[in-house]
């Protein structure tokens, strides 16, 4: 596990290379930034995942920042409140090396909006 900004709240994360999108627990969010969202996500086990919306967050790691468009959800894996997918891991330099998840902050910036640095 690995701590992470979110909003600038420290969230315990776990990375999953086999998600690709991102989801926040909805207890660690205001109900105000969570907006609609019609998504169906499954877990790993193929059952779907209560989606409660959608949120741009702020995401800091290794003290670079992007924003993102995380999903949030009711349930997850307990102690963990933020689940660090590919949408938000291919802005960093990341590597797994015997179990053990390591992110550098390489962040950068496509010209679509989809993940700024700041």
């Amino acid at each position: 596990m690995i701590s992470v900004k979110v909003g600038g709240r420290v969230c315990r994360s776990l990375v999953d290379t086999g998600c690709t999108r991102s989801l926040i627990r909805s207890s660690v969010v205001h109900p105000s930034k969570i907006v609609d969202c019609k998504e169906v996500i499954l877990s790993a086990d193929g059952k779907p995942i209560s989606v409660v919306g959608k949120m741009v967050a702020i995401i800091t790691i290794d003290g670079k920042t992007v924003t993102n468009e995380c999903v949030v959800v009711n349930a997850m894996i307990p102690g963990v409140d933020f689940i660090l997918g590919t949408d938000v891991l291919q802005w960093f330099e990341f590597s797994l090396i015997n179990g053990k998840a390591s992110i550098c902050a390489t962040a950068c910036n496509d010209n679509c909006g989809n993940a700024i640095t700041r």
